[in-house]
């Protein structure tokens, strides 16, 4: 089996010696190098006066202290499946941090114009 990228097994869903079915995932492989903070409840207030290339800080519940700057890389077109009206934002980060993982909590801070 091949990937189309570098990067790490992050969960394997079969065992050896395991039927599979053809279409199902059996494998989540993740570039860590190069995570995405991805939200999903931006309002459509906030959706409305957000845009790639705006400023963001982000801050992570797991690592205390510390800040990362980052940019929107795209705001949903579409409202997300949830309740509320809330939009699915991807930030991208300008650093990555040594200890934060796939799936941290983290607090989004967008910089609108005015």
């Amino acid at each position: 089996m091949r990937a189309p990228f570098d990067g790490v097994i992050c969960s394997l869903e079969v065992r050896i010696g395991e039927w599979v079915t053809p279409g199902v995932p059996i494998i989540q492989l993740g570039n860590l190098a190069k995570l995405r903070v991805e939200t999903t409840d931006l309002s459509e207030i906030d959706a409305a006066r957000i845009h790639p290339q705006d400023n963001v800080l982000v801050t992570f519940d797991a690592l205390p202290g510390l800040t990362v700057q980052g940019t929107v890389l795209r705001v949903g077109n579409k409202s997300a499946a949830s309740s509320g009206v809330n939009y699915t934002t991807v930030i991208l980060l300008d650093t990555i941090p040594d200890n934060l993982r796939w799936g941290m909590t983290a607090f989004v801070d967008i910089e609108v114009g005015q």
